[in-house]
């Protein structure tokens, strides 16, 4: 009899999924990853999973629109959600778990609030929020990396790192076009760099995003340009720190 968890990863950035895969592998769970919530529903569909995490804000079908359709079609199976997003509002947290999500859990995600939660939906202790940790002693740091060294592996670093570069530079780029002519991308656009930022501990960054996000139609049109510059100028700077844990600017081994 095979004992092991299997979970569905629905999550549609490249480093998020990364980083979540290999944090559960290593606790011993069977991971499928898809890139939105339609992938979602249809590897539901096909095969049996114990939990499926759903990341809140993806394409073509969001992580909680994903979560009702499959409530709907299969009211009696059951499946435990987990719900991801960088929004700490209590207004989504409520929508969600109203939705039907067994847990919500605030970005950034760590291995510790991850393996928490699991436990918790797979012990049936009941619906809750597992909250963001904060520690005050980083807050002026570009970057905090404990959480990625914490893997001990420099293949995943550098894969991780790629990846970031990769993403940072589309995001920036469909920021900078939706400047002053779609309020919508941009404070979207915001959010997921906001969501980027968390993983590697980048307080400022996440700071400048929700800033970013939160804007009303008349801020953005006063101060979106602004707005792009100060996320634009702390990503580099971010990026700076980022590159020196790539095994490239590691020192050599005698």
């Amino acid at each position: 009899m095979d004992n092991t968890c299997h979970i569905l990863l629905a999550e549609d950035d490249e480093s998020n999924q990364l980083l979540l895969e290999k944090i559960l592998s290593k606790e011993g769970y069977s991971i499928t990853v898809v890139n939105n919530g339609q992938e979602a529903i249809d590897e539901l569909e096909k095969c049996h999973y114990d939990i499926c995490i759903l990341d809140m804000q993806m394409p073509i079908l969001s992580g909680i629109d994903a979560l009702k359709t499959y409530k709907n079609i299969h009211p009696q199976e059951h499946v435990s959600f987990i719900m991801l997003s960088a929004d700490e509002s209590k207004d989504t947290v409520k929508q969600c778990l109203d939705a039907g999500a067994d847990m919500y859990l605030v970005k950034p995600v760590t291995r510790q609030k991850l393996t928490e939660a699991i436990n918790l939906v797979l012990g049936e202790k009941g619906t809750s929020v597992v909250e963001d940790e904060t520690n005050d002693n980083e807050k002026d740091a570009h970057i905090e990396i404990s959480r990625l060294k914490s893997i001990h592996d420099q293949t995943f670093m550098d894969e991780f790192i790629g990846i970031f570069e990769t993403s940072a530079d589309k995001l920036l780029n469909t920021l900078s076009l939706s400047l002053e002519n779609d309020i919508d991308i941009f404070k979207q656009t915001a959010h997921s760099i906001k969501g980027l930022s968390g993983n590697i501990g980048a307080t400022r960054l996440r700071e400048l995003t929700s800033l970013a996000e939160n804007i009303n139609a008349e801020e953005y049109a006063a101060s979106s340009k602004s707005h792009y510059e100060n996320i634009s100028k702390e990503l580099l700077k971010v990026r700076s720190e980022l590159a020196k844990h790539s095994s490239e600017n590691q020192p050599e081994r005698n």
